[in-house]
């Protein structure tokens, strides 16, 4: 009689040992993807109509573009204390969300490998400000956010190494000018002091102000409730800038700041008496015109 063999025993036997395939490893990569608050911050929220445009496109034509993704530990990315590996979408949080829903198939970019949380963050805002679709708020947020990133970097660079200098390696620097020149292993360096505004306004083309207002606009955002944040980098915000850097300062909010500002009364007035006289404009008698006349009086009353 014909020995009866196990199929699928031998089946597992035999591909165990195979290499993982590049197409299995991504796979198993999607299903682990972690979403963490403080980052997909960074992300500007859509708008109703913007989510749903996004999402008839997915649904239509498929998720096209790769979300990118961020391989760290559970540790660096605040998760926990373990240093188990772990994948981050550092951008398309909107996209990732609609394909989950949906059961869309979606790709992912190679991992990026930044060694600490900081590292990460500068690189969503980079590439934020690398948009073409950004409005004036989130454009002045992202500035905002480079700026405080930038000098606190700048700042723990020269207390740690260069006492408030930085250096410039230069060839043929001159050695006549101790002031500003310096010896640093062996090299002649040429330091200047420069400040973090004056660089962002050469990248951007702004003025100073503007950067070291955009670092006040970014620090009063991060303080505002969840739902006047996304308001404001909407720009649907009734809150002028100066006024959401003013509760970045004070931490609230002065009477009747952010309701919608009040109409030219007597332009409203002469509106509504002109529509009066005008639903009225047959012959009327003189009750009615009386009845007319003290309504007229009430609107005025009411100035």
């Amino acid at each position: 009689m014909a020995k009866k063999v196990d199929f699928m025993a031998g089946f597992n036997q035999a591909t165990q040992n195979l290499p993982v395939s590049a197409f299995s490893e991504q796979e198993k990569i999607k299903k682990s993807l972690i979403v963490v608050d403080e980052l997909k911050r960074f992300i500007p929220a859509l708008t109703k109509e913007e989510f749903q445009q996004l999402e008839n496109n997915i649904l239509e034509h498929g998720c096209k573009d790769p979300l990118t993704i961020w391989l760290t530990t559970e540790k660096i990315a605040g998760i926990s204390e373990m240093e188990n590996p772990v994948y981050v979408i550092l951008d398309g949080h909107n996209r990732y969300e609609i394909c989950k829903n949906h059961l869309v198939d979606f790709k992912i970019s190679s991992p990026l490998k930044f060694e600490t949380m900081d590292s990460a963050k500068d690189y969503m805002i980079n590439h934020q400000l690398g948009r073409r679709n950004l409005n004036p708020e989130q454009i002045s947020y992202f500035r905002g956010l480079k700026y405080l990133s930038l000098k606190k970097e700048k700042g723990k660079y020269e207390r740690d190494e260069h006492n408030g200098k930085i250096f410039h390696y230069e060839n043929e620097a001159s050695t006549e000018d101790k002031n500003a020149n310096e010896k640093h292993n062996g090299k002649i360096y040429h330091y200047e002091k420069t400040t973090t505004a004056q660089d962002l306004a050469k990248e951007f083309n702004i003025s100073e102000k503007t950067i070291r207002n955009d670092a006040l606009f970014a620090k009063s955002v991060e303080n505002l409730p969840a739902d006047l944040r996304t308001e404001v980098l909407q720009g649907k915000s009734l809150l002028t800038k100066a006024e959401v850097i003013e509760f970045g300062k004070t931490g609230e909010l002065k009477a009747g700041v952010g309701e919608p500002k009040k109409a030219n009364q007597p332009l409203v007035v002469k509106e509504k008496i002109l529509n009066l006289l005008k639903q009225n404009s047959e012959i009327l008698t003189v009750k009615e015109y009386r009845d007319l006349i003290s309504e007229i009086k009430l609107i005025i009353k009411a100035l």
